[in-house]
C-alpha cells in the first residue's frame, strides 16, 4: 500500500466522522456552536488531506515520467554461422578456371614478346657494332691508301694483253717481280707485277682480278701506282 492510498483512506475516515458528528448534532435538536466548530475543523482537515494526496499524486507522476523504463540487454548476434545479409559486403568472387587459364596464356604471350624484343635489340646492337667496325676499317684502309707515297702514273693499259705501262716518279726504283698496287681516288682497282724497265717506263703485267668479267682489273690511264701494303 503506497502513501497515496493511505492519504485517501484517511480522507475517507475523516469524511465518515464528519458525517457522523453532523448527524448527531441534528439529532440533539439543532446544530450547536460546538458542532459547527467541529464541522469546520473537519472540513479544513479534509481539504488539507486532499491537498497532500494531490501533491503526492503529482510527485509520483513526475517521478514516473523522469525515470525511463529499463530495457533488457539484447544478446549480441552469433555471426559464426550466420549467412551474409544485405548490410554485410559479399566477398569478391574468385576468378574462374577459364579466366585464370586465359590470363596465364596472356602473361606467357607478353613474356615471349618481351623476350623477342630483347633479342631483336641485342641483334640490332650487334649489327650496328659490326657495321661501325666495317666503316671504321674502311676509313682506316682509305686513309692508308690515300696517304701512300705516289710511285708512278699509268700511261697505257691494255686488258687484251693484260699489260700496263706507267711512268715512275724520280724516287721510284723497282726490281723485276715487284708487286705494285694501282690506286684510283681512295681505292685500289688492281695490282701489277713489274716485268722490266724500258726507256724510262715500267712495263708490268696485270694480276688476274675476279672482280672483272674478263678476269683482269679495270686499270685506265691516269691511275696512280703505289707500294702494295696488303690493302685488303
Amino acid at each position: 500500500m503506497n502513501t497515496t492510498n493511505i492519504l485517501l483512506g484517511t480522507t475517507t475516515v475523516l469524511l465518515i466522522v464528519a458525517l457522523s458528528v453532523t448527524f448527531d448534532g441534528f439529532n440533539h435538536q439543532r446544530e450547536s456552536d460546538e458542532a459547527t466548530l467541529q464541522r469546520k475543523a473537519l472540513e479544513a482537515e479534509i481539504k488539507r488531506a486532499e491537498a497532500e494526496a494531490e501533491a503526492w499524486r503529482l510527485e509520483s507522476a513526475r517521478l514516473s515520467r523522469a525515470t525511463p523504463p529499463t530495457e533488457s540487454a539484447q544478446p549480441l548476434p552469433d555471426l559464426r554461422n550466420s549467412s551474409p545479409t544485405a548490410s554485410t559486403p559479399a566477398s569478391p568472387e574468385l576468378p574462374q578456371p577459364d579466366l585464370l587459364e586465359a590470363l596465364e596464356k596472356e602473361r606467357l604471350k607478353n613474356a615471349e614478346l618481351e623476350q623477342r624484343l630483347e633479342t631483336s635489340k641485342a641483334e640490332t646492337a650487334a649489327m650496328l657494332e659490326e657495321k661501325n667496325k666495317v666503316k671504321a676499317e674502311q676509313k682506316r684502309r682509305a686513309d692508308k691508301i690515300r696517304q701512300s707515297l705516289l710511285m708512278g702514273t699509268v700511261t697505257n693499259a691494255d686488258k687484251s694483253y693484260g699489260q700496263v705501262i706507267f711512268r715512275p716518279t724520280a724516287s721510284a726504283n723497282f726490281q723485276t717481280g715487284a708487286v705494285l698496287a694501282v690506286r684510283r681516288n681512295q681505292g685500289i682497282v688492281g695490282r701489277v707485277v713489274v716485268d722490266r724497265f724500258d726507256q724510262g717506263m715500267y712495263i708490268c703485267t696485270m694480276k688476274p682480278n675476279g672482280y672483272s668479267p674478263d678476269g683482269f682489273p679495270d686499270i685506265t690511264p691516269g691511275d696512280e701506282v703505289i707500294f702494295d701494303h696488303g690493302f685488303e
